[in-house]
This record gives C-alpha cells, structure tokens and sequence, in this order.
C-alpha cells in the first residue's frame, strides 16, 4: 500500500486533532507535498541542521515533529540566511516535515502521557480537562510514597537528568503532577488539588515561590521534559503504517548545557 505524507498527517490528526492546538501555534505539513509517497520517517523534538542531515543520510523522505519549523512570519526562504536556510535545504532534498505540538501537549496519551509514563505514574489522568478526552498536564500516583530526596533521585535516574531545580519540602511523595513543557500556569491547580509534587519545565525565579512546604514544584527542563513523546510517536506510527520504516533521531537536539561540580560539561540525552 502506497503511504502519502498526507495519510501519515491525518493519522496523526486522530491522535491529536488540529483544534486543540493553541491560536498562536503552526501545526500539520509546513514543508513538502501532501500526495509525496512516504516510506522511511524520521521522528525528532526539534528539527536542527542536524537531524535533517540524519533525514538525508537515511532516505527519510518525512520528518515529523513536536516543534514547528516555522513558527514566525517569513518574508523569504533562501539558502544563504539563517532563519530559512534549513527551509531551503529541507525543500532541495525533497524533504516533507510534519509538526505536531500543542495539540499534541493537549491530546490524550500526549506529551504530558508519555512523560507520566515515563516515571510509572498509575492511575493517569489529566490535570486540567478542557473537553472530552483533552486537556493540560497529567495528574497520578507513585506505586509507593517516596521521601523528597529518593524522589528526586527517581526521577533524575528516570529522566537521565544531570540537574534539578526545585523547591520545596514535602516528605511524602505519592500524589503527584507533569506537564511537559512550559507548565507554570498549572502550579496553582497542584496546589488547589493539594498534591505532593508537580513537575514542568520552564518556571521563572518567582514561580519558585509557590513551593511550599507540602508541595515539591519541580523544573526538569523543556527537552527532558518532552523528549518521552518522540518514542510515542514512533510506536504510533508504527501500529498504524506497517509499511513504513520509522526511526527516532540519534541527534541530541536539547540546546541547554549543564556545567556540575565536577567539572564537566553535560545535557539530558
């Protein structure tokens, strides 16, 4: 069965509708040709120069995407300037890209999901329901509470993370929030709830302040946070086109550096 780069994009729009992504978001085909048969598919967060140089080298024909690649107005696409030269080379290997982001944050078994998933959360929900089957973060429960300290040795050993930022001092972990992405407008919906821990990605020095004493507020990083969902789309795609031959990018397109105490220079892979 021939597979068109149209047929994978409306698979994916019953995964993650195109209405429940945000107004300010550009989402579905941004790159390429809906009737462009499709054989091997690259799956990636971001798409760097990087990744579409692995796309190139592997006869990818697709990538998809969480985030866009062209979110911003542009005025010219041309091989010389940095703001579209990855468009322009994207469209010269014949390369179709597919973005699916905030409707995949707001979608059920999203982004939120496959982080929760990722820790064993049981007894998954979202945290805050917009309509039936959508919504924002993912509330659930350890399979056993946790002190503080081997929470968060659980989830940086989960995660692979090299560094946490948190605050607060709640002992007993068992219930508890993800968002992946930027989450902080759902800290106070954790706290409403009464919940033992939240974790996101994105909090600025005064979101920090909202952690208290029962409430563990976690920032695990914008990358760390999100990169579970690349192995989700991959399985999806792969249940729903047996024809396809679908890879997950061996590229580390996380941006953010950590520099620890012993010297050496590392980032969540």
């Amino acid at each position: 069965m021939i597979t068109s780069a149209n047929h994978i994009l409306e698979a994916l729009f019953e995964w993650a509708p195109p209405h429940l992504k945000e107004d300010y978001d550009n989402i579905g085909l941004l790159v390429g040709r809906k009737d462009h048969v499709i054989n091997r598919v690259l799956v990636c967060l971001d798409v760097t120069e990087e990744v579409v140089d692995e796309a190139i080298t592997k006869g990818c024909e697709l990538i998809v995407a969480h985030h866009p690649i062209i979110f911003k107005k542009l005025s010219h696409v041309r091989g010389d300037d940095d703001a579209t030269k990855l468009i322009y080379k994207l469209v010269k290997w014949d390369i179709n890209v597919i973005c699916m982001h905030t409707n995949l944050d707001a979608a059920s078994k999203g982004v939120s999901f496959a982080l929760a998933e990722r820790l064993d959360l049981i007894e998954t929900s979202f945290l805050t329901p917009t309509e039936e089957q959508a919504g924002f973060g993912v509330i659930g429960r350890l399979s056993k509470p946790q002190k503080k300290e081997d929470f968060l040795q659980f989830i940086a050993h989960c995660l692979q993370l090299p560094t946490i930022r948190y605050h607060g001092d709640g002992q007993k972990i068992e219930r508890i929030a993800v968002c992946g992405g930027a989450g902080a407008f759902l800290i106070q919906k954790a706290l409403d709830l009464k919940l033992d821990a939240y974790l996101t990605a994105d909090l600025k020095y005064h979101d920090f302040f909202q952690g208290t004493d029962s409430l563990l507020l976690c920032d695990i990083g914008h990358y760390e946070s999100e990169i579970p969902i690349v192995d989700k789309i991959k399985e999806y795609l792969d249940i729903r086109f047996s024809s396809l031959t679908t890879e997950v990018t061996s590229v580390v397109t996380n941006s953010v550096n950590y520099y620890t105490s012993n010297n050496e220079t590392t980032k969540s892979t």
